[in-house]
């Protein structure tokens, strides 16, 4: 369980080759259909239904598959492309949409009233599939899934004991390292993995991908789920931006810091997102210990992931121990 203890201020004191979280979904969509084995439907899946291209016209996406793909065809033919794509996902998904509530008639197969004018109240047959995807089947395996996609984080997320480092801003820099006896320092990463039992600590993040925006969640040893950023407790509300040498909790935060009571791996996952993400439960009102996520709120995290572009994913496990790091390092010698 995680302890922390809140400052008491008024409200005038507050405020490819990545690991690409969008991207591994569709192909793990593409494996799942079987769309995989054919090349057409690959690559006209992946743009379809990539969030990126939501508002693009069809003739964009003929002139995207012409020029990075060297595939020529009409935009007659990727309409019927896409018609295909659409009934090989409903004949694999179709218990699950149902279940989902949705109605699986002719149109959500055919085109063709895309042609003689659609009902009014009505959605295209490809939004209502790109919906479901995005909405409720990524939602639902959006953890599982970001924790094998996620890359190590190495030393881009270290624990700092704040008996032995003391985090200030650096001398006329806005930037924030750990300070030792005036001299800025990068903590060792072997000291940086372990988290000492009942004492506090800071968060040191350095990931790479400045002036983008940070989701943390934290799967504790008993299995509990706690968002650290965006919060009013451990980061910045609504949203918290990258930067350098970025110290969670913030000064301007309402938890003075992070503090474990029970040995065991504690899990951290760091989505970095393209555009801030506005959650229903994180505001300038909300109570800074409201930090558990239930799997509503898990899903509605991942259903606003779904909305962007591909995101990059890291995780870092620190182990929470009684041991002092250098009496480690002498049993493993």
């Amino acid at each position: 369980m995680i302890i922390f203890e809140v400052k008491m201020v008024s409200i005038t004191d507050t405020i490819g080759t990545k690991n690409l979280l969008q991207e591994a979904f569709l192909n793990r969509i593409l494996q799942n259909t079987g769309l995989i084995k054919n090349q057409d439907h690959s690559c006209l899946f992946q743009l379809l239904y990539n969030p990126k291209n939501q508002d693009k016209k069809r003739s964009e996406i003929v002139e995207i598959m012409k020029d990075k793909h060297n595939l020529h065809y009409t935009e007659a033919t990727i309409n019927e492309y896409a018609k295909r794509i659409r009934r090989i996902m409903v004949d694999v998904f179709k218990q699950g949409m149902i279940d989902d509530g949705l109605e699986l008639s002719v149109n959500l197969i055919t085109t063709k009233y895309e042609n003689k004018g659609r009902p009014q109240n009505s959605i295209e047959p490809h939004q209502v599939t790109y919906q479901w995807l995005w909405e409720k089947k990524f939602p639902r395996m959006g953890w599982e899934l970001a924790k094998e996609v996620a890359a190590p984080a190495c030393d881009k997320l270290t624990m700092l004991d704040i008996e032995n480092f003391e985090l200030e801003k650096s001398h006329g820099s806005s930037e924030r390292g750990p300070v030792m006896n005036g001299t800025v320092i990068k903590p060792e990463p072997n000291n940086g993995n372990y988290i000492y039992l009942n004492k506090p600590h800071y968060l040191w993040v350095n990931l790479p991908e400045n002036g983008k925006y940070l989701l943390l969640i934290n799967e504790t040893v008993e299995g509990n789920f706690y968002l650290f950023s965006p919060s009013r407790a451990f980061a910045y509300i609504p949203y918290t931006k990258l930067s350098e040498g970025l110290r969670l909790p913030p000064s301007e935060g309402l938890a003075r810091f992070f503090q474990y009571d029970a040995v065991g791996d504690e899990y951290f996952l760091a989505i970095v997102t393209e555009q801030p993400i506005d959650l229903s439960w994180v505001n300038g009102e909300s109570d800074p210990t409201d930090l558990i996520l239930s799997q509503e709120r898990l899903e509605e995290i991942f259903i606003k992931v779904g909305q962007q572009g591909n995101s990059e994913v890291f995780y870092k496990r620190f182990k929470v121990v009684e041991q002092k790091i250098n009496t480690l390092s002498n049993q493993q010698q």
